[in-house]
């Protein structure tokens, strides 16, 4: 009977990372979806990212939007852990706030994330 349970649950454990790796909720990269002269797609994770020039909002995930008036700069922050390193991409905002889009094992797509959007917004990339 206990190793009936332990079969069941680790096929339920290999189920569920699967079907997160499969929508993207494991993977560490920001990638560009679609990008043109108003608008610009991202994929972080499982989150979508929007930045739209005619609305002028960027839109984070479903719930967070932020207008394009509040962004000071798009920020890139190197870490370095356990040799390991990764970069975050973040929108800074009036008041010293963050905004969190993704991170990635890769420096170049980093900064060719960060970019785009910053010339989409037009403000400037700060690297940390």
């Amino acid at each position: 009977m206990r190793s009936t349970l332990l079969f069941l649950l680790a096929t339920l454990v290999l189920v569920a990372f699967i079907y997160a790796s499969r929508r993207g909720a494991l993977s560490q990269t920001i990638r560009v979806v679609r990008s043109d002269d108003a608008y610009l797609e991202l994929r972080a994770q499982w989150r979508t990212i929007t930045a739209d020039k005619i609305e002028r909002k960027v839109f984070v995930g479903k719930f967070k939007t932020v207008p394009f008036q509040s962004i000071e700069a798009v920020e890139i922050e190197t870490f370095d852990i356990r040799d390991a390193p990764f970069w975050t991409v973040r929108l800074c905002l009036l008041r010293d706030k963050r905004v969190f889009l993704g991170r990635t094992g890769d420096d170049v797509e980093a900064s060719i994330v960060a970019s785009r959007l910053a010339k989409l917004l037009d403000v400037q990339v700060v690297a940390i």
